[in-house]
């Protein structure tokens, strides 16, 4: 009986002499990549040279590659905790163990994106409503939407971060959490179940406080006494729901009770220290903040990303969070996609693309020097000096509309 508690299955590869299927587990951006891909289908074609410099436009490349089925050569393969084998004698075939990949988008990236929001809100919606309608299958396949299309356009997914105000809070707030979320945690070796685990807890983390936090996110006055109760049970009341229509991966859960844990053990609800707490709640943890921060309320802005990075990594720096916090900040860039800015020629325009390693990102320029605007967007690269980040812009000096798409589509 399918009681829709299942994650989605995983793909067995194919059988290949002397090669075996290629995933993207050992890449990594910045780095050599570990091996030679071959598309064995044509014959063996060599595509990418072992050792040459991933960047996020190979990535993308590959991992559309490995959808499609592209081969490394074993005998090149580093061992791995997850893929321990010998190798092959002659005639013998090897098979790489099972992994699970992002899947082709069914739809556009962002008709995705609308389909996260719309999809989300009617599981909340049934979650709290205590319908058991295969809740933990619809939650899978949510987060494996994020991570579908965080692997197709991982610039594009934080334009929608820093860019995408629609809907409620209680259903933005969660969604693009779980993009920071992915993308953080794609900087370190971790688990494909318990990264889709993570994910799933960063879109249900906040269920038993959802109308509380669309009431606070308004409220000007502190907390009252109620209030204040409500939301440090909230991580248990979360389980509590989630539980009751059929979630039964611990894994998810025990992130969601872990995410407002602090490391000097003033966290809440089970006053938890750092030694108790997983890498997976911890990172939870971190992009809901981030994402608290660069979220404007009714009584206050947006705090830029350079001022939350700085307020979030000062606020961890002498724990043992602080590495994820690094991480997170290498990932993201002090500029990242999404952001408005000033350029040292006079240009304002917008951050369509991170750099390599961090630094000198993408921005296309909609404001010309004299203050009028560009006929048509010019693309400009900040690592030439005419062009590099002077300042934060206002998105109101650009008088025409800008959405997402038209920066990304």
């Amino acid at each position: 009986m399918d009681t829709g508690n299942t994650k989605p299955q995983t793909v067995t590869p194919m059988a290949r002499i002397k090669l075996v299927e290629a995933d993207t587990k050992n890449i990594k951006v910045g780095s050599g990549l570990p091996w030679m891909l071959y598309d064995a289908e044509n014959g063996g074609t060599a595509l990418f040279k072992q050792g040459e410099e991933v960047t996020y436009a190979m990535l993308g490349r590959i991992v559309a590659l490995v959808r499609k089925g592209v081969y490394r050569d074993f005998v090149d393969a580093p061992a791995t905790a997850d893929a321990q084998t010998t190798p092959a004698h002659k005639g013998e075939v090897e098979v790489a163990p099972p992994v699970r990949r992002p899947r082709n988008l069914k739809i556009g990236f962002f008709e995705t994106v609308t389909h996260l929001h719309t999809e989300l809100a009617s599981v909340f919606e049934d979650i709290e409503r205590g319908i058991r309608n295969k809740i933990s299958h619809r939650v899978y396949e949510l987060a494996q939407q994020v991570q579908d299309i965080c692997w197709v356009n991982p610039d594009a997914a934080l334009g929608v971060v820093h860019m995408d105000k629609r809907g409620n809070y209680t259903v933005r707030h969660p969604l693009h959490s779980a993009i920071l979320c992915e993308l953080a945690s794609r900087t370190f070796t971790m688990d494909e179940d318990d990264r889709l685990s993570m994910v799933c807890a960063v879109l249900t983390s906040n269920i038993g406080m959802r109308q509380l936090q669309e009431q606070l996110h308004a409220q000007k006055e502190p907390l009252s006494d109620e209030q204040r109760a409500a939301v440090r049970s909230h991580p248990e009341r979360s389980i509590e729901l989630l539980r009751a229509v059929g979630v039964k991966d611990e894994k998810w859960l025990e992130t969601i009770l872990q995410h407002h844990e602090e490391h000097d053990g003033n966290g809440y609800p089970r006053g938890l220290d750092e030694t108790q707490l997983s890498r997976e709640s911890m990172l939870v943890s971190m992009t809901d903040r981030y994402h608290a921060m660069i979220s404007a309320r009714d009584y206050r802005q947006a705090m830029s990303p350079i001022e939350s990075l700085r307020s979030l990594y000062l606020s961890l720096k002498d724990s043992k969070k602080a590495l994820l916090a690094q991480a997170f900040i290498k990932m993201l860039g002090l500029h990242p996609p999404g952001m408005c800015v000033r350029l040292f020629n006079g240009d304002v325009g917008i951050v369509v693309r991170r750099g390599v390693k961090g630094g000198a990102p993408r921005v296309m320029s909609f404001i010309s020097p004299r203050g009028g605007p560009y006929e048509k967007p010019v693309i400009r690269d900040t690592q030439h000096a005419e062009f590099k980040i002077k300042e934060l812009g206002s998105i109101d000096l650009i008088e025409r509309p800008v959405s997402a798409e038209q920066l990304w589509g």
